[in-house]
């Protein structure tokens, strides 16, 4: 095993295809705006923080904290709290219609605000989504969601009255 403890520039270009490597598969099913160059300063850094602090280099631990620092980043790109960070919009259930089919994405702006304005439940996005949009019965909804007709009618008397007071 070659002696790093002085130089952590060359343990990264010794391992670089690792971290690539590594970065690329943690990249992979990820909608954020990053590639795998954002990541090599990140690696440096946690490289050099790494040989700084141990008394022998164990390879795999740098490449483990590696990896956990490359999670940390893309969990600020991906959870709802950082949205910001990456301009993203924001797409809870949304469908995306073509702008030629103006009608549909007019209901479709007009049914995403209802659902802002009425600060809905789970369970009550759940029935609004299945029943209205994609017009399924109630028996449907139930074998698929397990929530009972007499309790979805409930709901849907609640969200008429939630309407109503909105209107």
């Amino acid at each position: 095993m070659k002696n790093y403890a002085n130089n952590w520039i060359s343990f990264f270009y010794t391992h670089q295809k690792q971290i690539e490597f590594l970065a690329k598969e943690l990249l992979k099913d990820k909608n954020i705006p990053l590639s795998i160059e954002d990541f090599i300063p990140e690696a440096m850094d946690e490289i050099k923080n790494q040989l700084d602090s141990q008394k022998e280099v164990n390879i795999s631990y740098i490449l483990k904290a590696c990896e956990f620092r490359f999670r940390n980043i893309i969990k600020k790109y991906t959870t709802k709290k950082h949205n910001v960070l990456n301009n993203a919009y924001l797409y809870d259930k949304d469908e995306l219609f073509d702008i030629a089919c103006d009608d549909k994405y007019l209901d479709n702006l007009f049914f995403n605000n209802l659902k802002k304005s009425l600060k809905l439940t789970k369970k009550e996005e759940i029935i609004l989504d299945n029943y209205f949009l994609e017009g399924q019965t109630q028996k449907e909804i139930f074998k698929k969601y397990n929530i009972s007709p007499y309790y979805q009618n409930s709901i849907l008397r609640q969200l008429a009255r939630k309407i109503i007071n909105i209107i």
